[in-house]
């Protein structure tokens, strides 16, 4: 599924990571995959059985809150 994160390094993609993460804890669990890019957040709220993964120069950027 797609949440609609931009790896553009300019959107903060607090909303959409947090929602991935809670979709796929909603299914058991999961990994949560990041393509290429530079991805702002400000928060990330991980849950039990739940992993990220970064592709081959994927980033993820601490940004100010919103």
């Amino acid at each position: 599924m797609d949440f609609g994160a931009k790896g553009d390094g300019l959107t903060n993609n607090n909303k959409a990571i947090n929602s991935a993460i809670e979709a796929a804890e909603k299914n058991g669990g999961g990994t949560v995959y990041f393509t290429a890019g530079a991805f702002l957040f400000y928060t990330i709220r991980m849950k039990c059985k739940i992993c990220l993964h970064l592709d081959q120069w994927a980033i993820l950027i601490v940004d100010k809150e919103v």
